[in-house]
């Protein structure tokens, strides 16, 4: 069983918080690592687009498609 803090020295103290503090540091790393790894989707890795989950999906949604100038159907067979 670990001592209280309260009776450690001003080294072990000391020691003890650089341990601390370097293990803050690594996790830091780990956490802005995975906030990247999260934010990736086909639009922005070179990762296929049926990766992308339902809601990425439903963000890139389809763009009106123009109308065009000219008439709908096929040929006039009216000769």
């Amino acid at each position: 069983m670990t001592r209280d803090p309260a009776s450690w020295s001003r080294e072990e103290l000391l020691t003890a918080l650089a341990e601390r503090d370097a293990v803050i540091a690594a996790l830091m790393a780990e956490i802005e690592q995975l906030k990247r790894r999260v934010g990736m989707d086909s639009s922005n890795s070179s990762l296929p687009p049926g990766s992308d989950g339902l809601a990425a999906r439903d963000k890139r949604a389809k763009k009106p498609k123009k109308r065009s100038p000219r008439p709908r159907g096929g040929q006039c067979a009216c000769r």
